[in-house]
């Protein structure tokens, strides 16, 4: 049985093979004796993979018998139907036909392959409804249908793989309310949902999944409420995007109870105001992301003092924030803070007084100009300071009180390489032996690491040696 991680991106991890084998030339072509599908179809040399994505294809090629279990990419193509028996000759595990002009698939489409096709891609395509075809595909785990004018989904197909079907992704402006016949498919555990007009999804609409739902995808929607969430305990990743209408307190709502199998979240460009406060119970929340919401501030109560003990990453980019939130500093796990292109101004003393297992800060793209000189103080494991692109006149002093700092890039800043500015170094005495500076001075023609190394030995103590 395939693992949830695996099935839920193995699109992806065919992309991943089929483009490094493009690198390293593992193709073989499509006239080769092995590969069940012509030119301008391509094998994988190693691996049964063909690819034949983007080659303005109007029909499916004519299939050569192969052994193994194969997987078909035949994405981004011109394809209208799919006729009967199509891909006899081979066993297929995987079959991508997204983004064609596919209206029609016939009831025996994918004869020989019944009780081996586990993962099948239809979505952007022109389907009015759910092919029979699919309903005679007894080991199906994952299928991806969005992007198509279906309203709902047949009865019928869906009670034939209601026993195997678990991932889903589904939905377009076609679909004029959630569709009821989802009921027929208790065993799934992953729903992504795109484009969908209609406001609200029915409170209990995933009840039936409680016990083993573990992956929840929601963008490009109308939706201003979600279905009840408490007690999914299972619920392990989130991912909000584009949703214009979903406001922070609906998506606290439909979780009070907080969400303890969390590990990931991804919040992107839905209007967030504040970060949604569900994570009361998420003591193995691993990563938090959120991307281009219009967050001014994070309250301090987000993120409950020494609940996580796995929660490393933590990326906010591009949000309103002003100043560092208070609630980071009691985020003593993380490894890796990003907090790029916001609206930063200054860097406290106490901003990250209790991030001690941080290596990476990434704060590029905000309009830094002062850097408290107590900042850093308790952080010894900081290895790599991102300041780049920010306003930062001078290296901080506060650098200093860095013991592991290897790297910082202040490319793009607007650093004065003078002994006035940057004479302190010289008594800097703990500085690392390898530490690597990166951006150039806006003053004269070089590099802040030359200046450094060349020219601040020469300053006297009257320019700011300490």
């Amino acid at each position: 049985m395939a693992t949830l991680k695996t099935l839920l991106f193995v699109g992806y991890h065919v992309t991943l093979f089929i483009s490094q084998a493009h690198a390293f030339s593992r193709r073989s072509s499509g006239n080769d004796a092995n590969c069940p599908l012509p030119p301008p179809c391509e094998c994988d040399r190693d691996d049964p993979i063909v690819y034949c994505r983007d080659k303005n294809l109007t029909s499916i090629p004519t299939v050569t018998r192969a052994e193994g279990l194969w997987a078909f990419y035949l994405g981004a193509n011109k394809i209208r139907q799919i006729p009967s028996k199509s891909f006899v000759g081979v066993k297929l595990q995987m079959l991508i036909l997204d983004s064609n002009e596919i209206d029609s698939i016939a009831d025996d489409a994918f004869t020989g392959s019944e009780d081996s096709l586990i993962v099948l891609h239809l979505h952007y395509n022109r389907l009015e409804e759910l092919p029979s075809a699919v309903g005679k595909l007894s080991k199906i785990m994952g299928v991806k249908l969005q992007g198509n004018p279906m309203p709902d989904f047949r009865k019928d197909v869906l009670q034939n793989i209601s026993s195997s079907l678990q991932f889903i992704s589904m939905g377009s402006a076609a679909m004029p309310e959630w569709p009821s016949n989802l009921k027929y498919l208790p065993n799934l555990i992953s729903i992504d949902l795109y484009d969908v007009i209609f406001p609200n999804i029915p409170p209990d609409a995933f009840e039936m999944y409680k016990k083993n739902f573990s992956f929840l995808n929601i963008q490009n929607t109308s939706l201003n409420t979600l279905p009840n969430l408490d007690g999914f305990d299972s619920l392990g990743d989130i991912l909000f995007q584009g949703n214009k209408n979903l406001s922070a307190n609906a998506i606290t709502n439909a979780c009070r109870n907080g969400l303890p199998g969390l590990m990931h979240a991804t919040f992107q460009n839905n209007n967030l105001e504040t970060i949604p406060n569900i994570f009361q119970n998420s003591s193995k929340l691993g990563a938090l992301s959120v991307y281009s919401e219009p967050l001014e501030d994070i309250r301090d109560d987000v993120f409950p003092p020494g609940l996580f003990k796995h929660f490393m990453y933590l990326f906010i980019n591009d949000t309103r924030l002003t100043r560092i939130p208070r609630g980071l500093s009691s985020l003593e796990s993380v490894v890796r803070l990003q907090l790029t292109n916001n609206k930063i101004m200054e860097i406290g003393g106490e901003d990250f007084s209790g991030m001690t297992s941080l290596t990476s800060l990434y704060l590029s793209g905000n309009p830094i100009s002062e850097v408290s000189d107590d900042a850093f103080l308790s952080i010894n494991q900081l290895g790599d300071v991102r300041l780049d692109k920010t306003n930062l006149t001078t290296i901080p002093k506060a650098f200093r009180n860095i013991k592991a700092l290897q790297d910082v890039d202040l490319s793009g800043s607007p650093i004065q390489c003078s002994c006035k500015n940057l004479g302190w170094i010289k008594g800097w005495k703990t500085m690392p032996e390898n530490l690597q500076i990166y951006g150039s001075c806006a003053n004269i023609h070089m590099d802040i690491a030359s200046y450094v190394h060349l020219e601040v030995p020469k300053c006297t103590d009257s320019f700011g040696v300490v």
